[in-house]
């Protein structure tokens, strides 16, 4: 029996939710086919990469240039809610184009 697109969906969501799950090459493949196949699919992909890798990311660059560091990282908190609980502080860090040390500096300036 072939997997139907609603099939494939479910699948990803379960693999999601397993800890330090890794997409294979051959996850990839079915979604370019799945791309490929289906247009609300192809619209649905469109539509998320102009959203996330042109408008976001253009503003997080506008902000890396304008906003000082406290700005930025009150912004990405406000943005994501309880996203500190979820990932490393480190990997935050990174995002906002500031070392561990600077952040660990602005966080603490905050909670006074």
């Amino acid at each position: 029996m072939k997997e139907t697109f609603e099939d494939y969906l479910q699948r990803l969501k379960d693999r999601r939710t397993e800890d330090n799950y890794k997409y294979t090459d051959e996850d990839f493949e079915k979604y370019k086919e799945l791309i490929e196949k289906y247009n609300e699919f192809k619209t649905f992909y469109i539509n998320y990469l102009e959203k996330n890798w042109v408008i976001i990311k253009e503003k997080n660059e506008i902000s890396l240039i304008l906003d000082d560091a406290t700005t930025r990282y009150e912004n990405f908190i406000k943005n994501n809610p309880n996203i500190e609980n979820r990932i490393a502080k480190h990997h935050i860090a990174n995002h906002l184009g500031i070392t561990p040390t600077q952040l660990s500096r602005i966080r603490k300036k905050l909670k006074k």
